[in-house]
């Protein structure tokens, strides 16, 4: 069976404006390969949802603590994993994991996750996940095509990378966490990946047909850090 750690973007699964025929594509994949032998392990970053939120407490008060922003933003990617349950239905387990170090007992494909405790994101979530089911390589779905030395969105001339090493990364992320922010990888997350020998590709999340290339081990368009 061929174990997949994926670390969903939340853009991707609750983007500012929905688009409910990309979530049903995207359920109908996940369980197309379920069906061929796959093992899903998802965690789901906040998104638009998590940054309004930390915007709307910060508005309000603005001495917030970190750790709190980071709680009230753990909730938001707890609200997204539920909501991508409850789109997947019974082919997915029916109980979100809080914790990547315990799972709920489930003969289920397909397991979801969200954050898990304040001082790292998501992604260092998935990355521990990783390394407890001991598979080689993560998927980070997000809402660009690689990883680039800064915001593609911002700057058109912004350069992208096909491969990287983990020098290469941290030079773009630095070495600070910070709540709600849009970075390849977080630089915890970083760290642990580069410790365990981890590789981790990163791809758009919305280039489905894309996403069904790497799972069949062909050739697909992002990035390879390692």
């Amino acid at each position: 069976m061929k174990k997949f750690v994926l670390d969903l973007g939340g853009s991707i699964v609750a983007p500012e404006k929905f688009q409910p025929g990309f979530l049903q594509k995207l359920c109908r994949v996940l369980n197309k390969h379920v069906q061929n032998g796959c093992q899903f392990f998802i965690v789901i970053g906040g998104g638009a949802i998590c940054r309004e939120y930390n915007q709307r407490a910060l508005s309000v008060r603005s001495d917030i603590q970190r750790e709190e922003l980071d709680w009230l933003g753990i909730q938001a990617t707890r609200l997204n994993a539920t909501f991508l349950r409850t789109a997947l239905g019974d082919i997915a387990c029916q109980n979100i994991f809080l914790s990547p170090n315990e799972l709920p007992e489930t003969d289920k494909k397909i397991i979801i996750g969200g954050g898990w405790k304040p001082g790292n994101s998501t992604d260092y979530v998935a990355t521990v996940l990783a390394k407890n089911q001991q598979v080689d390589s993560m998927v980070v779905l997000t809402n660009v095509s690689h990883v680039y030395d800064k915001d593609p969105n911002k700057f058109p001339e912004a350069k992208k990378f096909e491969k990287m090493n983990w020098q290469e990364l941290k030079a773009i992320i630095g070495n600070e966490w910070l709540p709600g922010a849009k970075l390849p990888l977080d630089p915890l997350a970083c760290a642990l990946a580069e410790e365990i020998g981890l590789k981790v590709v990163v791809i758009h999340g919305r280039d489905l047909d894309n996403f069904e290339r790497f799972l069949r081990g062909e050739d697909f368009i992002g990035t390879t850090i390692s």
